[in-house]
């Protein structure tokens, strides 16, 4: 696996991935002379509605602009870093930045184990001065349409939440790419487009 790297800029790129992270999450600001980030996290709901509407409407969808949601709204009108194409990241970006001390990555509704982290359980070289508490992921719980799935950056744990509640959120971004095969491939949503109809 590759690992990530600080571009100086207020962003890290995980290439084995293929995004770019904020290093900041949402309220905080970047001070470029420190590299590292100031001020306290925001909140914002993953939907106002405990149902499906910011999701697609489907159980266990993405946020996709629907319905009502704050941390929708956060990311997307975000222009940072020259990239306008911020969104929440899905569980699985998230999850991959959970620093567990023995190197796991914790199941859905698990978390690193006691004494197996340092709070926060990130990077805190990449993301600094960063905040312990809950960020939204992008999925909601296929299980339950009142919640959707977050992350406890304070021990790494994975957990779904009701969508009411107001969290942090940390943007990502991952522009698309042209193959040069007559295709295009979008990161974010693990698919391949044909550019031609």
């Amino acid at each position: 696996r590759s690992p990530k790297r600080d571009n100086g800029n207020g962003t890290s790129t995980d290439p084995a991935l293929g995004v770019t992270w904020m290093k900041c999450a949402q309220g905080m600001v970047f001070d470029s002379v420190g590299n590292t980030c100031t001020g306290n996290s925001s909140k914002f709901q993953y939907c106002d509605a405990n149902d499906d509407s910011c999701n697609g409407g489907v159980s266990g969808g993405l946020l996709d602009g629907g319905g009502n949601s704050q941390a929708w709204d956060t990311c997307n009108d975000l222009e940072f870093a020259g990239h306008t194409d911020w969104r929440v990241p899905n569980k699985e970006e998230l999850r991959s930045l959970i620093q567990c001390t023995d190197g796991m990555t914790p199941a859905d509704s698990a978390y690193c184990g006691d004494g197996n982290y340092t709070s926060p359980a990130i990077d805190t070289g990449l993301f600094p001065n960063f905040p312990g508490t809950w960020f939204w992921t992008s999925a909601s719980d296929a299980g339950d349409s009142g919640d959707a799935w977050g992350v406890y950056l304070f021990y790494g744990h994975i957990l779904n939440y009701n969508k009411g509640d107001a969290d942090s959120v940390l943007c990502v971004c991952s522009p698309k790419r042209d193959n040069g095969t007559g295709t295009i491939t979008d990161p974010a949503l693990g698919v391949t487009w044909m550019k031609c109809a």
